[in-house]
C-alpha cells in the first residue's frame, strides 16, 4: 500500500505573543505502521523549512506520530517566528526536544499550629479530639520526551523519592528535598516493534519539602528516681497532675520538649521521680521549636541524585 499523505486544514491553527507568532499545520498519514517512516515521508515539512503563506515562519518541531489506526498517524508541524530557529536537521524524534508541562495541585492536610507558630488549642490550652485539616497548594511538572524504550526497573529507581541536593529542571533551580517524583511511566500504550516511546515523568514541588511534621506531645515524660545519683538511671513515666496523694494521670497529652520533658504548666512527675531534662532527641528527627511548643521533624522519604534522569 502506498502512502499517502493529507493535510488536515480544520486543525491548522495559529497565534501570536510576545515571543512572536507561531503556527501548526496538520498532517494525516496513512499506508503504513512505522512511525518513523510517517514522520521522514517527504510530504511532511523538514525541520527549518518555511511555512508555506505565512512570511518568517520556519518549522520549529515536528510532532510525535499519534497513531489513529493500524496503519494510520496524525502528525502535528510546527512554525515558529525567527531564521531558521528549529533544532537541526536531526529528525531522530528520541532527540526531540522535551516537553513542560506545569500545574498546581490541592491537598488536605493536618494543621497543628497557625501561621505565627501557635499551637491550635481549645480555651483550656489541650489539643482537639479531632485534628483539623487545611487546604494546601503545591507545584506539578509534567516532563515528556521520546525514549529509545521504557526501563521500569530505571523508573522505580527515583519514583516516590525526593531529590539528594539541588536540581535543576526546565531551567528553574530547587533545593534539596523539594522535588518528590511522582511517576514515571509511558504516555500511553505500545507495541515492541515501536521505534521509540513517548515516556512521561512526573514531579511534584513543596517550599517546605516532603518532611513529616508532627507537634511533641504525649502522656508519658523521660524521668529519673530522686535516689538517683548516678544519673544513668532514666524511665519513661505517666505525667502526674496535682500535688496531693493519690496522684492522678494526665488525661489529655501534654506538650513536650524534644527530649520528653513536658512544658505544660501544672504537671508534675511521679512520686520518687523528676522529670529528665538531659535526654536526646528520638532517633532521626530534627526539632523545630518556637515560643509555644516544638516539633519533631523526620525524613521519610528516600534522596536520589535526580540527575541521574538526564532531564533540563
Amino acid at each position: 500500500m502506498a502512502i499517502t499523505v493529507t493535510e488536515s486544514w480544520s486543525n491548522n491553527r495559529a497565534e501570536a505573543d510576545s515571543g512572536g507568532r507561531k503556527a501548526w499545520r496538520t498532517f494525516q498519514v496513512t499506508g503504513t505502521a512505522d512511525p518513523f517512516m510517517a514522520l521522514e515521508h517527504a510530504d511532511i515539512p523538514a525541520l527549518n523549512s518555511a511555512h508555506p503563506t505565512k512570511a518568517n515562519l520556519y518549522v520549529f518541531r515536528r510532532g510525535t506520530p499519534q497513531r489513529e489506526g493500524p496503519q494510520f498517524f496524525t502528525i502535528e508541524v510546527e512554525y515558529r517566528t525567527g531564521t531558521q530557529v528549529g533544532i537541526g536537521n536531526d529528525d531522530d524524534p528520541i532527540n526531540q526536544a522535551p516537553t513542560y508541562t506545569w500545574n498546581v495541585a490541592l491537598a488536605s492536610e493536618p494543621v497543628e499550629q497557625d501561621i505565627d507558630g501557635n499551637p491550635i488549642v481549645n480555651s483550656a490550652g489541650d489539643s482537639f479530639a479531632q485534628t483539623l485539616s487545611v487546604t494546601t497548594h503545591s507545584i506539578t511538572l509534567d516532563v515528556e520526551r521520546n525514549e529509545a524504550s521504557f526501563d521500569p526497573v530505571f523508573a522505580l529507581d527515583y519514583v516516590n523519592k525526593v531529590n539528594l541536593g539541588a536540581w535543576t529542571i526546565a531551567g528553574k533551580t530547587v533545593g534539596e528535598g523539594q522535588a518528590k517524583c511522582m511517576g514515571i511511566a509511558p504516555t500511553s500504550g505500545y507495541t515492541l516493534q515501536d521505534s521509540y516511546v513517548r515516556v512521561r515523568y512526573s514531579f511534584e514541588f513543596r517550599r517546605e519539602g516532603f518532611k513529616v511534621r508532627v507537634l511533641d506531645q504525649g502522656r508519658r515524660a523521660v524521668c529519673t528516681p530522686i535516689a538517683n545519683t548516678s544519673g544513668d538511671a532514666i524511665e519513661v513515666k505517666d505525667i502526674k497532675v496535682g500535688n496531693e496523694a493519690p496522684e492522678e494521670s494526665v488525661s489529655t497529652e501534654c506538650l513536650l520538649d524534644g527530649v520528653g520533658t513536658p512544658t505544660t504548666p501544672g504537671v508534675i512527675p511521679p512520686s520518687g521521680f523528676a522529670f529528665y531534662p538531659f535526654g536526646g532527641s528520638p532517633a532521626g528527627a530534627e526539632l523545630q521549636t518556637n515560643d509555644h511548643a516544638t516539633y519533631l521533624i523526620y525524613k521519610v522519604y528516600e534522596a536520589v541524585d535526580f540527575s541521574g534522569m538526564q532531564l533540563s
